[in-house]
């Protein structure tokens, strides 16, 4: 039985009876052949549960083990036949979960979400692992207690996935014994079945595209460059996030010339609502919404957003996307499909945005 609390079985024992003192062999886990490891501890060691217990002297003894006063520990009663019984009460009590985020049976869990576990008392990783079961089908992912994945101090600890959980999901968290272990080495009894803390993940909607599929914008050979937005209204919108953080806006050249082509971020201004770069730095209203990288030599103009990419700024950004020629004498004429996506940085990338880009040579001069 675990006598000591720490989520692992224990033997107490008496050699032949009275006047021999009981024994107390505590688990210590498994060696590195999983063979179970145990320290003998008499009844004055201080780490002994039975520290300083004196057993009743009866014959023919019979003896029972559970938590009979309901603090989460174990005791003893102890019987014999024609003499009045003893209880044993263990002083102390095992770590208590008393919340979680997500709390059991929530829906429409972000799949990024992180799991918060709060305890009744401090605690600290042991151990032992949290499992997290997609229902669905059984498949688990186990996280070890002492991982990166799992930070936090005291009684409040965060499970941080290394991935996002599957949309659309219904998820079941378990917790192995000793998984947590309190300052005086008490362990968490877990969680061993999939009903105890259940959730359910959303479903998470694509950022839209409007106004800029299907238009055709011309370029014409020597000048600046031209906007991607034939009518300059285009816009996304998601309707699950507030941010594209994590996201990106992706532009691509499908049938270019890659020694010609390139494209650019448009700068209309530093004032609210304007779009201008600093470096590879992209602002709206004067604030950094992400970083560019690419968009020359073939390779695509990829803007990395950030949590202040809002919808908004988002839709200044697609409407300041820009194309140039770099050939002055002889461009390449034949039309180029320009390509755009968003990602909304939680699982959601809007469907393709295609422009067609017409390129005008003009007749040089001798």
């Amino acid at each position: 039985a675990d006598f000591d609390g720490d989520g692992d079985a224990d033997i107490l024992f008496q050699f032949s009876g009275f006047p021999n003192d009981w024994q107390f062999y505590r688990n210590d886990g498994t060696d590195g052949t999983g063979n179970p490891t145990f320290t003998l501890l008499d009844k004055e060691d201080a780490d002994s549960p039975i520290k300083g217990l004196n057993m009743v002297n009866m014959s023919s003894q019979n003896y029972r083990v559970g938590d009979f006063d309901g603090d989460g520990d174990l005791d003893m009663f102890a019987s014999s036949l024609n003499v009045a019984g003893s209880v044993y009460w263990q002083s102390g009590s095992s770590p208590k979960l008393i919340s979680a985020t997500p709390a059991d049976d929530t829906l429409n869990v972000s799949p990024g979400a992180n799991i918060v576990l709060t305890f009744d008392r401090s605690v600290n990783p042991g151990s032992g692992s949290i499992q997290l079961v997609r229902l669905s089908d059984g498949q688990v992912t186990t996280i070890a207690a002492s991982s990166v994945e799992v930070s936090g101090s005291g009684t409040t600890w965060t499970i941080n996935p290394a991935s996002n959980l599957d949309q659309g999901a219904a998820y079941a968290v378990r917790i192995s014994p000793k998984a947590f272990v309190s300052t005086d080495g008490k362990a968490y009894e877990g969680i061993a079945n999939n009903t105890a803390l259940n959730f359910n993940t959303s479903s998470v909607q694509a950022p839209v595209i409007s106004n800029l599929n299907g238009d055709s914008v011309t370029f014409t050979e020597g000048t600046p460059g031209t906007l991607l937005d034939a009518g300059s209204n285009a816009s996304v919108t998601d309707a699950d996030s507030l941010n594209f953080n994590g996201g990106n806006v992706t532009v691509t050249i499908s049938n270019g010339q890659a020694s010609q082509d390139v494209l650019w971020i448009n700068t209309d201004g530093n004032g609210a609502g304007s779009i201008s770069t600093s470096g590879n730095d992209v602002l709206y209203g004067g604030v950094v919404i992400g970083t560019y990288a690419g968009g020359t030599l073939g390779n695509p103009l990829v803007i990395s957003l950030n949590s202040a990419a809002t919808p908004a700024a988002v839709s200044g950004l697609l409407r300041n996307l820009s194309y140039r020629n770099t050939d002055l004498d002889n461009p390449n004429t034949a039309a180029r499909t320009v390509q755009i996506t968003v990602n909304d940085g939680a699982g959601g990338t809007s469907s393709v945005a295609s422009v067609q880009v017409n390129v005008t040579a003009v007749n040089d001069a001798p």
